[in-house]
């Protein structure tokens, strides 16, 4: 992540929850990895209920998506959030307030 996804992702924290100090910030990043979390639960329980409909095509998709909810929330998202948090405890500017 850069200065610039970060600076991003603070705006959305503060338009959403108001968030301008570090507590406030770190309750948004707490929020987000929690998200996270439950993707990644969702799609294991889609993953295992969509093999054995896979057998009747249905749960072709639902294996792909589920596949891809997986990844998408390990990878990314919790990768962001982590992230998010090492620029937290080096921004400058949540020191000062």
């Amino acid at each position: 992540m850069n200065k610039v996804e970060y600076k991003a992702m603070k705006k959305a924290a503060n338009q959403k929850f108001g968030a301008d100090d570090k507590e406030s910030l770190d309750f948004y990043a707490e929020k987000m990895e929690k998200l996270a979390k439950l993707f990644k639960w969702v799609a294991i329980v889609l993953f295992i209920i969509s093999i054995p409909l896979s057998f009747l095509i249905i749960g072709i998709p639902m294996l792909l998506g589920s596949i891809f909810v997986y990844f998408y929330s390990t990878k990314i998202m919790l990768k962001k959030v982590q992230s998010f948090r090492e620029h937290l405890k080096n921004d400058s500017e949540i020191a000062v307030s």
